[in-house]
């Protein structure tokens, strides 16, 4: 299949099976491609300034949903006019020298407050995964769906393609959060949050 320079993984299928999304780190950090399935080139569906993860495709094959992680300042810039996710290449690669360079000022003493604090050797850089939702063609911005302190799984569409179903904590700030991990639902265009499950389960996506 693709023959560039670059890791490839995290194959998905589009519904009627005409084309495949997989994730490639081939312009650095990982991003989503799209390529038909009887010959052509992978096309860059995003430009991700910390990369994506987990694609999912709608059951019409026009969107895809993802998982990207923002810290929370981050967020709020990309929520300005002048932060919008960069749209090509060159601009990603600007962008992320510029967080790179900003990471370790950042960190530099790195203060711990909080527990998690790491994944095994490797530190948390204070960065939620938090879903988007883009169109699957070239060219088009995602959209973010929540806004969170808090991590979000993998998503998955709902069959008539209106809402997408997740688990996240629902208490972040404790030592432990996904012990109390609960599905929502998520409204695809409004970002809207309806509770699935109670308090008394802690629950995984599969």
């Amino acid at each position: 299949l693709p023959h560039n320079e670059g890791a490839a993984g995290l194959p998905s299928w589009s519904p009627h099976g005409q084309r495949l999304a997989f994730v490639s780190d081939r312009v650095g950090k990982p991003q989503i491609y799209v390529m038909p399935v009887d010959g052509g080139e992978a096309q860059p569906i995003t430009f991700m300034l910390n990369g994506v993860s987990d694609p999912a495709w709608s059951l019409d094959g026009q969107q895809i949903a993802f998982l990207s992680a923002m810290r929370l300042d981050e967020l709020e810039a990309e929520d300005t006019q002048d932060a919008l996710p960069p749209a090509a290449a060159w601009e990603l690669d600007e962008a992320v020298k510029g967080v790179e360079e900003a990471d370790a000022e950042r960190f530099d003493p790195r203060v711990v407050d909080r527990v998690p604090f790491r994944a095994g050797t490797t530190f948390w850089d204070e960065r939620f995964q938090q879903i988007y939702v883009a169109e699957a063609a070239p060219g088009a911005r995602p959209r973010r769906l929540t806004s969170d302190a808090r991590h979000y799984q993998p998503p998955r569409w709902s069959a008539d393609g209106a809402g997408i179903f997740t688990t996240t904590s629902r208490q972040p700030e404790h030592d432990m959060p996904t012990m109390f991990n609960g599905v929502v639902r998520i409204d695809a265009v409004t970002g809207e949050q309806s509770a699935l499950t109670g308090t008394g389960w802690s629950c995984h996506m599969v």
